[in-house]
């Protein structure tokens, strides 16, 4: 049954939270006044791949749930076999983790999908090279997996789809532990497909093969499985009489029979052209996303993202309905890629077709999403440097939010590269300081922590909000003049993020631990 939840408002307020570090020893933090909406600084320098080759660098990516590992196709590198390049996390770097996976095999297409699981230990990614059997039999298309070690990777195992289809591996995504993955295959049957394997001592064993109902075909061109493994997500594309309403189908894993069920069906607004192009759902199968870069929503084709929770009588509703972009673009593609981090707390949506400072620049946002739905954009500072970019065009977020990746598959002459961003990272710190805190210091003595300014504040105000690193809000509280206040709090040892926020700007941070 398609949802019959009526579209609302978007909510597209903007608050940004700029984060400060502290593992409850003293530090000193610089505060530097920004625009709105500009949280996530860039971790490290550019990520690159072969210099030269056109290769399309960050077309697809993934991060690690962890955020600790990278993996980044690049379609085009060795005239079209593709490549796999992946990175390891080394403070605020990410440096290239053993040799890229390649192959000889012309026009393979190899990172043409790409999925890690949460602790980076499992790497999957669809081809377009096809298996040989015996006599040179040719097979369907191979979708490759590996563990993926402290300094490298290890042997691939192989799954490898019908002779008959010319898409399987379109889609891939991995559980949490990386012992269940989910395949697409649009091209399969008559309406396309998705498979389901659990990898046990002998490789990859299929559990259950899913197909579209009737009006709905390309089943399997966007994927995305729970961290648990129990709920699945797949897009499709809708054909006959109801050709202007795309599908995507949600399931749930049936603890008897160990195969999945329909839970429901949805289809995309009035004006939807691409419902469902991307797909994503959070690690206990609560919270999901379904976004169209191709919907006609009053201005020429913005794009959406629909975001759902999903509640225990079975029910589901829109959080702010629809999320479209602030600042709208001639023919952007708002939602042309889009991740939900494992805590469903946090969404990032790229817009490779943005065009404000050049054309086809891109953009990425990326909203909060608390409790009560009221989605908030905390970043759209991500905005590609010149023109045919194509910033946004991949990305991926870790399961706490706290690190994206994003591909710029067009840039430098097609080279492409990614970069990932943190709130955890230091800014470039070049504007003038909103607040001159050089003397701040953070105080606990196991039953409360002091925040002291270490100077009057002058009848100035600051929003205080002490958070976990897992996201949860321990206290919050907006403090007016004076040298500081305390928090009757008994903290466990651990890391913590202070966020702070003053005349109704959020401020960067600069750090000494």
């Amino acid at each position: 049954m398609a949802d019959s939840n009526k579209h609302l408002p978007p909510q597209n307020a903007r608050a940004v939270k700029t984060h400060c570090l502290f593992l409850l020893f003293l530090f000193t933090c610089s505060l530097y006044a920004q625009e709105p909406a500009n949280e996530y600084a860039q971790c490290g320098p550019i990520l690159n791949g072969t210099a030269g080759a056109a290769a399309n660098f960050g077309q697809t990516l993934a991060i690690s749930g962890n955020g600790e590992v990278l993996a980044v196709g690049a379609l085009r590198e060795g005239a079209n076999n593709g490549a796999i390049h992946l990175f390891r996390r080394d403070g605020e770097t990410y440096r290239p983790l053993g040799n890229p996976i390649t192959t000889i095999v012309p026009n393979a297409l190899f990172g043409r999908s790409v999925a890690l699981n949460a602790d980076g230990t499992r790497l999957a990614f669809g081809t377009t090279q096809r298996g040989q059997g015996a006599g040179n039999t040719q097979l369907g298309f191979i979708v490759y997996t590996y563990d993926v070690t402290e300094t490298g990777y290890g042997n691939p195992r192989f799954i490898i789809g019908s002779p008959m289809t010319r898409q399987f591996g379109a889609a891939v995504d991995l559980s949490s532990d990386g012992n269940r993955i989910v395949i697409g295959d649009p091209d399969g049957g008559e309406f396309g497909r998705a498979h389901v394997y659990d990898l046990n001592i002998t490789g990859w064993d299929e559990i259950d093969q899913l197909t579209a109902t009737t009006n709905s075909g390309a089943f399997g061109a966007a994927v995305a499985i729970s961290g648990d493994g129990e709920h699945l997500l797949i897009g499709a594309e809708a054909v006959g009489s109801d050709n202007d309403l795309d599908d995507v189908y949600q399931y749930q894993l049936n603890s008897t029979s160990e195969t999945y069920d329909l839970v429901r069906t949805y289809e995309g607004q009035v004006g939807s052209n691409n419902f469902g192009n991307a797909v994503d759902i959070d690690d206990d199968g609560d919270t999901f996303m379904i976004a169209d870069d191709d919907a006609d929503v009053g201005v020429d084709l913005p794009g959406y993202v629909a975001v759902y929770r999903y509640r225990p009588d079975g029910s589901t509703r829109f959080f702010a309905n629809v999320v479209t972009p602030p600042t709208t673009s001639r023919f952007g593609q708002f939602g042309s890629a889009a991740a939900l981090s494992g805590d469903g707390n946090t969404l990032v949506v790229g817009d490779f077709n943005y065009s404000g400072p050049a054309n086809s620049a891109g953009r990425v946002y990326v909203y909060n999403i608390p409790e009560d739905g009221r989605l908030t954009l905390i970043s759209s500072n991500i905005i590609g440097e010149a023109a045919f970019t194509y910033t946004g065009r991949a990305v991926a977020i870790a399961d706490d939010g706290l690190r994206i990746a994003v591909g710029s598959s067009l840039a430098n002459a097609n080279d492409g590269f990614a970069r990932v961003y943190s709130p955890l990272c230091s800014p470039v710190a070049t504007r003038e300081p909103l607040l001159d805190l050089p003397n701040l210091r953070l105080v606990t003595d196991g039953t409360g922590l002091t925040v002291d300014f270490g100077q009057a504040l002058n009848g100035a105000s600051i929003e205080a909000t002490l958070v976990s690193t897992d996201g949860r809000v321990i206290a919050q509280r907006i403090h007016r003049g004076g040298r500081g206040f305390t928090w009757p709090l008994r903290l466990p040892r651990g890391l913590y993020v202070l966020r702070l926020r003053s005349k109704g700007r959020f401020v960067a941070r600069k750090f000494v631990w």
